[in-house]
């Protein structure tokens, strides 16, 4: 008898569930701009399918993916306080990792929030998430190094540099980064000769090789070179990047999308 009731419990939970749902789904539709909506409705669907799980008992989906999804949508609304929400959803989800979890997964989790962390501008943040995530690749790199020598800790910065260079001495984002960290730390004359050594090595020229040094030498007020190295920039490619750095855009993302798992 008990077995039964309980069955019409749930049964009825589902359609209430089930209503609800419709409402919400109405309301995302005529008042959520269109861009927005698939998003919402990603974010309701995340939901659904996990209040789904709880009323069949299903343990395949884990209630840390739970949270780390609705991050992922969170971000996409690109707002403050959503992006603050997904944060608080990335804490949840470290929280509730169980502890067959693999370390790797578990550190991919920390990357996510370093990443969130760093669009919402908490660069103190990101940093600790970034270090404690591991297997950082270039790009990762790039932002603990930039985001270490803003707290002018310069050897630790050039370390994340050198693991650029030494997992692809082709990348050039290894030595503007190399570069910074001598700049930042007071040895122009040092941070000059990375440049030169590495347009001179880098066949065929790269363009924004030569924009990054323009940049380096407007900081340095070295006018006359700044122009020359436009010159050259634009010269092999009229749409590089000349107004920002890749040290700069590293830790200033104007946009974060995270893969839903």
């Amino acid at each position: 008898m008990a077995s039964v009731l309980d069955k019409k419990v749930v049964k009825d939970d589902r359609k209430f569930l089930g209503f609800i749902i419709f409402l919400i789904i109405v309301n995302i539709w005529f008042f959520t701009a269109p861009s927005r909506r698939m998003t919402q409705i990603g974010l309701l669907c995340n939901s659904i399918k996990y209040k789904q799980a709880q009323l069949s008992n299903d343990n395949s989906l884990q209630e840390y993916m739970y949270h780390r999804n609705n991050a992922a949508y969170l971000v996409k609304l690109n707002n403050k306080r959503r992006t603050l929400h997904a944060i608080k959803e990335m804490d949840m989800a470290i929280n509730t990792v169980p502890e067959y979890v693999s370390p790797e997964v578990v550190q991919g989790l920390y990357k996510d929030r370093a990443y969130i962390k760093l669009f919402a501008g908490d660069k103190k943040g990101a940093l600790d998430d970034l270090l404690l995530s591991g297997n950082l690749d270039i790009n990762d790199n790039m932002k603990a190094a930039a985001l270490l020598i803003d707290r002018q800790a310069y050897s630790l910065a050039r370390k994340h540099c050198m693991n650029i260079i030494n997992e692809n001495n082709a990348a050039i984002a290894g030595y503007v980064c190399l570069s910074r960290v001598y700049e930042q730390a007071g040895k122009l004359n040092s941070a000059r000769k990375i440049y030169d050594y590495a347009i001179e090595t880098k066949k065929p020229a790269n363009p924004k090789l030569y924009a990054e040094r323009a940049l380096f030498r407007h900081r340095t007020n070295d006018f006359k070179g700044y122009d020359e190295d436009v010159a050259i920039a634009k010269k092999l490619s009229s749409s590089v990047n000349l107004e920002i750095s890749m040290m700069e855009d590293a830790i200033n993302p104007k946009e974060i999308n995270l893969v839903l798992q």
